[in-house]
């Protein structure tokens, strides 16, 4: 792989999960496959203290990954800042980071998966834009479509992403994109961290939630007024979600979809390539964007 980002500073932090084997103890061979490949692309790497710590399945304690993310957001100068991996912690930190001076940072952000917590909170806290996209792993063979989506990141190209969709109608439309894996956007519903967004593009993903779960969460945002609100819903990976589809006719993440489209009246728009899969786009959380989609195709854009 070419080494496109010759001179620029890429901070890891952990702000979730440390990377670990089944029986516990830290993955020391996929951790420096993930930074060798960092470096390949020609990044200069700096490693937060929780990256190396194994606290439980954390990635160090509560107080060192929230440490980590707010010394990499406020005192270390880099260019980007990259979250090691998402499972779960993030929610076990919010209380504990300075959101005043997270808002002040310019550093780009970008993870998914759970770095949800931190991209929704960081919206609704201080009205920032962060980005839903590769986590470390990623950068390891990576795809041309996460590399495009680095460089929109880093400023180096514009938003465009597009893909194949079974979306049926015609929509052009405008609105502040957010959103990023659904469990943890639903576990956030209610309180401080969850972003106040009206008009906006909801994108979801998730993994290992079978469809009548995925239908169960969509409701929740439904019947907290918050669906209604939004202009579409954006639909990504959604790995496993018909495991549990036992014959023909069973329920499907095709019938949950369709019934939400139904219900709420919102256009709901699949396939994009978002989520967890190894080839992903970059999103931006909290940025007005274009949707548009017709002929079985769709796009996100920057809105003109």
């Amino acid at each position: 792989m070419k080494a496109v980002f010759v001179g620029l500073t890429l901070t890891v932090t952990a702000p979730s999960r440390q990377w670990v084997g089944p029986e516990g103890g830290i993955d020391w061979k996929l951790r420096r496959a993930a930074f060798d490949a960092a470096e390949s692309l020609g990044f200069r790497i700096r490693e937060m203290n929780g990256t190396a710590k194994e606290t439980a399945r954390f990635a160090g304690s509560d107080d060192v990954r929230a440490r980590d993310l707010m010394c990499a957001a406020t005192e270390i100068p880099s260019d980007l800042i990259m979250a090691l991996r998402g499972g779960y912690g993030a929610s076990r930190i919010l209380d504990l980071l300075d959101w005043e001076a997270l808002g002040a940072s310019r550093v780009p952000m970008v993870g998914y998966s759970d770095f949800t917590a931190v991209s929704l909170a960081l919206l609704a806290r201080t009205g920032r834009v962060s980005w839903q996209g590769p986590t470390l792993r990623d950068l390891i063979g990576i795809d041309p479509l996460t590399l495009a989506g680095l460089e929109t990141v880093l400023g180096r190209r514009a938003l465009d992403v597009r893909w194949e969709t079974d979306f049926a109608g015609r929509i052009d439309m405008t609105g502040v994109l957010w959103g990023g894996n659904l469990a943890v956007l639903a576990s956030l519903a209610g309180t401080p961290y969850f972003p106040n967004v009206d008009g906006g593009i909801l994108f979801i993903e998730d993994i290992g939630e079978s469809a009548y779960r995925i239908e169960r969460m969509l409701l929740t945002l439904d019947m907290a007024g918050i669906l209604r609100r939004q202009r579409a819903i954006v639909v990504g990976d959604m790995k496993g979600a018909d495991r549990a589809v036992g014959w023909e006719g069973d329920f499907s993440l095709s019938d949950a979809l369709g019934y939400m489209a139904g219900r709420t009246g919102l256009p709901v728009v699949t396939g994009l390539p978002f989520g967890h899969i190894h080839a992903k786009c970059a999103l931006p959380v909290g940025a007005e964007v274009r949707l548009t989609a017709a002929g079985g195709r769709a796009a996100i854009t920057e809105a003109p």
